[in-house]
């Protein structure tokens, strides 16, 4: 078994998150994910509609009063933990990059 066939595995099944969970069912159903470096099928999509657009529009519609509310100071202190958390998390972000887009891991960490 190669590291590409190992990656390719772990992939599994990719539903969408929407106001602050994972959704178990989706109104489209779902679809293979085609690794476009290999043409193999690495993984599931949970496909998303209308259903699950109006749904992410909607909380996001009534998250952003308050983040608008946010003091700059605030916000200071926020973003700084997401560029950590990113940072942390650099390698399995990058492996996930590569899976959806076919291209070689170095690349899939310097974006």
């Amino acid at each position: 078994m190669t590291a590409v066939e190992t990656v390719e595995r772990d992939l599994g099944v990719v539903p969408p998150f929407i106001n602050g969970g994972w959704l178990e069912k989706t109104s489209l159903g779902r679809a293979d994910h085609i690794d476009p470096a290999t043409g193999r099928v690495n993984g599931t999509v949970m496909m998303s509609g209308s259903d699950e657009t109006d749904a992410a529009v909607a909380a996001a519609t009534t998250a952003f009063p308050e983040w608008r509310a946010t003091s700059p100071d605030r916000r200071h202190r926020i973003l700084p933990r997401i560029e950590e958390l990113v940072e942390a998390n650099l390698p399995e972000l990058g492996r996930l990059t590569t899976l959806e887009l076919g291209h070689p891991m170095p690349t899939s960490t310097q974006q």
